[in-house]
């Protein structure tokens, strides 16, 4: 299945979603939810699916309409597609330009002004306070409804995935190759983005991370200047982005591991591999979680383990399902997670691995392939 393709069968899932829900109209505001039934990742655009009429108008900046219109036009021969700017102030286009005068919030009052006008329902991924007056009976909100959606993926999303990950991959054993001692953190990660792209990434998944000693203790670091010293612990969290999805892994690297430190990777190894044989179809995202914090808790290490187990990846780093102890979230055949526990003591330093994986009927498929604790 090409590229175009992907993103076409997802804009059909809406469709398929939106009748089975008698929807006459969905309005996709979320950036993530039209990149994902669309491929376009443009600020301040609304993309609107027709069921009625079966066709798609995509509101967008004027000065990006011509992007736009390169993209969608490849769909024109399964949908009728209307790409339409909106322009705040007045100014002159060329005439090949299809404009609407007003801002983005013009644009939402009139879609939603048809919805109530034509006595329609209308649903919509987040409702804009300035409009929840105009047709509070015929919105429908479909955040969640869309989440869910999402989380499902094709055999062709998760081998985008998977392209992307093994792309962290190399990009990451290339950096550590080369070695690491004499560079700064900031140095690294810059190596890291550049080899990612080298190899095919269209950029990362997110800032990434390259946090030395102290500044591993800090879940979401930010590289510093501080230069890589031999036997200081490096924590890498990496991913890259291609044709729109992500993924994510981090992993250990270290010289001399002292008992301590040895210590408490092994005590992450044990919880991260007990959380992989629980995963399979039907199980509880809570109850994951929950067995690795049990885990941790009976070494006397819970309270350090600040943060979620996992999340699912896809066109966001972060998406359904969450696997948190609150998470209502039950796992599915081609779901894609993370499983990351970390504990982390402030002033000292901060231990974390993660891998990404697949939910399958007989349970994970790893996506990460590479050793957890590295040596340099």
């Amino acid at each position: 299945m090409s590229i175009k393709k992907i993103f076409l069968n997802n804009m059909m899932k809406t469709y398929l979603f939106a009748e089975d829900r008698r929807l006459g109209k969905l309005i996709l505001l979320n950036e993530s939810n039209q990149v994902w039934a669309s491929s376009l990742r443009i600020g301040g655009s609304v993309l609107v699916i027709d069921i009625l009429n079966r066709s798609v108008r995509y509101y967008t900046p004027a000065l990006e309409f011509w992007r736009a219109e390169e993209v969608l036009r490849e769909f024109e021969n399964k949908m009728s597609i209307e790409i339409i700017a909106y322009l705040r102030y007045k100014i002159d286009l060329p005439e090949n330009i299809k404009v609407l005068e007003g801002g983005y919030q013009e644009v939402i009052k009139r879609e939603v002004s048809e919805c109530v006008d034509k006595n329609i329902s209308c649903g919509i991924d987040q409702v804009p306070l300035d409009v929840k007056d105009i047709a509070q009976e015929r919105l429908i909100n479909i955040r969640e409804d869309i989440s869910y959606l999402r989380s499902i993926k094709s055999s062709e999303e998760i081998d985008l995935i998977a392209k992307a990950s093994n792309i962290s991959i190399q990009a990451l054993k290339k950096v550590i190759d080369e070695g690491v001692i004499g560079y700064s953190e900031k140095i690294i990660a810059g190596k890291l983005s550049y080899y990612m792209r080298v190899l095919g990434a269209d950029q990362e998944a997110f800032p990434l991370i390259v946090a030395s000693n102290e500044n591993s203790a800090y879940p979401h670091a930010k590289p510093s200047s501080k230069t890589i010293e031999y036997g200081d612990l490096v924590l890498f969290d990496v991913g890259a982005r291609v044709s729109e999805y992500n993924s994510d892994m981090t992993r250990i690297l270290k010289s001399r591991i002292s008992p301590r430190e040895k210590y408490y990777l092994d005590v992450l190894e044990e919880a991260l591999n007990k959380a992989l044989e629980k995963i399979e179809v039907g199980v509880r995202a809570s109850d994951i979680d929950s067995l690795v914090r049990d885990t941790l808790s009976k070494k006397g290490l819970g309270k350090y383990f600040i943060h979620s187990l996992g999340h699912g990846v896809g066109v966001d780093v972060h998406e359904r399902p969450t696997l948190s102890s609150t998470s209502k979230d039950v796992l599915e055949k081609n779901m894609v997670v993370t499983i990351e526990p970390g504990i982390y003591f402030r002033g000292g330093f901060g231990v974390r691995l993660e891998d990404l994986v697949v939910v399958e009927e007989r349970g994970p498929r790893i996506l990460t392939s590479l050793e957890r604790v590295l040596e340099y």
